[in-house]
């Protein structure tokens, strides 16, 4: 939405430029007075009026002034209008900026917060394969909820979540002696997506002793 007060600059903005086309049309209407006054001054300061060439002179270059007088105006009505639009057209294009700005960060949170709702519920279903003396899976899910954790733009929302993930990771490695043929695939991958990760400097020395662990188990 477009904030409040930008909408308070636009309606000052218009205020200050209907009154200054408020004194243009003054002016001019002045002005056009004035010409007129001038012709009609022209026409009667004689009596009884007699027509000569200096008078149609005198009337024409009256008229032109007139005419003169409302183009150039029209002219400077326009350039005013026309400033008053490219300020709202500008006013229009920061309020979109801010709004996509906005929407983008709106954006960024909700999908911190799926990854880290989909890396707890990895977690919470490894800790439950635990309990069943499921290790293998166990290490899967793990490994997956690490990748979640990781794939938040503000770590600082999931570090809590990813250090916990790792140290029961290496609780589970500890007591599995192997891992199923089956699975080995499976972990070599997650392992591998979670080294190649671009956080994952952030944990490279708590994985990396991870790592030294399944490679044992993998052995």
């Amino acid at each position: 939405m477009i904030s409040t007060t930008d909408d308070m600059e636009m309606q000052k903005s218009d205020i200050h430029n209907a009154k200054k086309i408020q004194s243009l049309w003054i002016a001019v209407s002045f002005c056009g007075l004035l010409a007129v006054i001038s012709i009609g001054l022209t026409l009667i300061h004689v009596s009884p009026y007699v027509v000569k060439e200096a008078n149609y002179i005198s009337i024409m270059v009256s008229l032109m002034g007139v005419l003169f007088t409302i183009v150039v105006s029209y002219q400077i009505y326009n350039i005013i209008d026309l400033n008053r639009r490219f300020k709202q057209v500008d006013n229009a294009m920061n309020s979109m900026e801010k709004l996509h700005s906005q929407m983008k960060n709106k954006i960024v949170k909700i999908d911190d917060f799926l990854h880290i709702i989909s890396g707890q519920g990895c977690v919470t279903r490894a800790l439950t394969a635990v309990n069943n003396n499921k290790n293998d899976d166990a290490i899967i899910l793990f490994l997956k909820g690490i990748c979640d954790f990781l794939n938040v733009n503000n770590l600082n929302e999931s570090i809590s979540d990813l250090n916990k993930a790792i140290a029961n990771l290496e609780k589970v490695l500890k007591m599995a002696q192997t891992i199923n043929e089956n699975n080995k695939k499976q972990v070599v991958e997650l392992s591998d997506l979670v080294r190649s990760h671009v956080n994952y400097p952030i944990i490279s020395q708590q994985f990396d002793n991870l790592l030294a662990i399944l490679s044992k188990e993998s052995t």
